[in-house]
């Protein structure tokens, strides 16, 4: 197993992590707190000094230092004394005064350094300058380090004359021990975090040493039982934490494996034995009902066929009284039909009549609607032509509201009004065009039904004169088909009386076959319903084989898999 993976490694990363940060946390609050306690402490003494300093200048002479030649009166070198003592006395590193000339640049006044820069030497200028000139002492509370200065913390304090600022006194306190104790701190802070990371390193080595050991032990013996190896010894683990709890569990479900595989091992082999038993017993059942299966199936064909013919017998003589009362029926039916076909001849003569002059009064209202649909057609082309007309107003009142938009356009706010109005007036005339539209499309329809009704009134004219003719030579048919009907009639009652007798006859005959095939009929399904219960044994017997031999053979697999144990 590799290392990253293992729960050791893992333990000891996080409690080195924990401890690093908590050790990082704790570094940067103390480095944090004891530079700011340098800064503050020593920027308030610089800014002491600077006060003191500037109480002791006089403000009218001092702004009175202008020039070069100032530079060499009495008061200068007496000011520039007082400023080198108290440098000395107090500690500090620089002591300077500076002001603003005219160009808003910041110039040395008094500087009692011991190399002191010269009346009117530029000094690069900074944030904190202004603020001093804004009449606020300030401490800059950010260390200045340099090869060429060292360790410098900064104060400033104004120098105020009738309430007006005229230079500031600048003091720049020498750090550089503190600093070396600050740097000191940080590297005993920085060899402390490295020392208790490596005491978190072999606490957590310890710790995940006792917690992954009994793991490690029981990954081995999961290990053994998954190579089918269940030959193992009790893992004995003393803790009485979860980790005691969980490897007396593991123990009890080894026991329990061991004690299923052996239980599993004995009924496998009773099942193998008893398997194959019932395979070999399967097999002589199987032979025995095949030999009684084909003796039945035998007779069974044989009683099928002679049931067979005399069913075929017995269906042909049904079909023939079938026949027999068919033909008595259809002569009775004939009968009936005749005395209905002299009633339906008279009718039929009476309709014929009715029809020619029904046909008469049709060709006359043909005549009628042809006419009527004459003048229907003329009425919509009258309108089609009134249409035109006022589609072409809808389109001049479109074309005069347009008009009378760009007008009321022209007019500006007077015209609005009448801008709605005319954009109404053009709405409707749309709406009229389009209603226009839609009924011409109704009269166009209109008038190709209306065609097409005219030239089928001429087609109905045609019809209805070849119909007149029609009626007039079935008149002439009906007035001799009554004649051959008498005929007939005649023929169909002498065809009755031997019907009779033959339908008598054919009875007695279909009562004999009919018991025959009765008795046929039993027999062969007797023969049949054996033959079928000998077919489900025989489908039984060879699924019981089947069931055995598969039985048998998951035996064998369930066998072969308990033996790969070792117990």
């Amino acid at each position: 197993m590799k290392l990253i993976n293992k729960l050791s490694f893992k333990i000891n990363m996080l409690i080195l992590f924990i401890v690093i940060s908590i050790v990082f946390i704790l570094s940067s609050l103390m480095i944090q707190s004891s530079y700011k306690l340098l800064t503050q402490t020593l920027g308030s003494t610089a800014l002491e000094v600077a006060a003191v300093t500037s109480a002791t200048i006089d403000p009218s002479e001092f702004s009175n230092i202008k020039t070069s030649d100032d530079a060499k009166s009495d008061f200068y070198h007496t000011l520039q004394e007082k400023l080198s003592f108290i440098r000395e006395k107090s500690g500090s590193k620089y002591l300077y005064t500076i002001r603003k000339n005219d160009k808003g640049e910041y110039v040395y006044v008094i500087d009692g350094s011991e190399e002191p820069a010269k009346l009117g030497d530029v000094k690069k200028a900074h944030e904190e300058y202004d603020r001093a000139y804004a009449g606020d002492s300030f401490i800059n509370n950010k260390l200045h380090i340099s090869h060429e200065y060292g360790v410098l913390v900064s104060a400033y304090h104004p120098i105020v004359h009738k309430g007006e600022v005229i230079g500031i006194v600048g003091v720049d306190y020498d750090v550089e021990q503190g600093y070396l104790v600050l740097k000191e701190m940080i590297n005993n802070i920085l060899i402390l975090a490295v020392m208790l990371a490596a005491f978190a390193l072999i606490i957590g080595f310890i710790f995940s040493k006792r917690i992954s050991r009994p793991l490690e032990r029981l990954a081995a013996v999961t290990n053994k039982i998954s190579d089918f190896d269940l030959d193992i010894e009790t893992v004995d683990i003393k803790a009485k934490d979860e980790i005691g709890n969980l490897t007396k569990a593991f123990n009890l479900m080894v026991t329990s494996i061991k004690d299923i595989v052996k239980d599993t091992k004995r009924s496998t082999n009773t099942v193998r034995e008893m398997s194959k038993s019932l395979f070999s017993i399967s097999e002589h059942v199987d032979t025995q009902i095949n030999e009684i299966s084909k003796a039945i199936h035998h007779v069974a064909e044989a009683i099928t066929e002679q049931a067979y013919d005399i069913d075929k017998g017995s269906k042909q003589t049904g079909e023939l009284a079938e026949s027999i009362e068919k033909v008595a029926d259809s002569i009775t039916a004939i009968t009936d039909v005749f005395s209905q076909v002299y009633n339906l001849n008279d009718r039929g003569s009476g309709a014929i009549d009715l029809l020619i002059q029904k046909s008469r009064e049709e060709d006359e209202a043909v005549k009628e609607a042809e006419s009527n649909i004459k003048d229907m057609d003329e009425s919509s082309q009258k309108i089609s032509v009134i249409l035109d007309t006022v589609e072409q107003i809808s389109e001049q009142t479109n074309l005069l509201a347009l008009n009378a938009s760009i007008e009321a356009a022209r007019s500006g706010e007077h015209g609005r009004g009448f801008a709605v109005v005319a954009e109404e007036i053009r709405k409707l005339a749309d709406e009229s065009a389009k209603s226009t539209e839609q009924i011409k499309g109704l009269i166009t329809a209109i008038q190709g039904r209306s065609d097409k009704a005219v030239k089928s009134m001429e087609i109905s004219k045609k019809i209805a004169g070849e119909q007149n003719r029609i009626v007039n030579e079935t008149g002439k048919i009906f007035r001799e088909l009554s004649d051959t009907i008498k005929k007939l009639a005649e023929n169909i009652e002498t065809i009755e009386m031997l019907n009779s007798d033959m339908n008598l006859k054919k009875d007695a005959i279909v009562s004999m076959i009919g018991a025959i095939q009765d008795s046929a009929e039993e027999i062969s399904a007797v023969s049949q319903e054996t033959s079928a219960s000998s077919q489900e044994i025989l489908s039984s017997v060879n699924q019981l084989k089947e069931h055995s031999e598969t039985l048998n053979h998951l035996a064998e697999e369930l066998g072969e898999k308990i033996d790969r144990f070792k117990t």
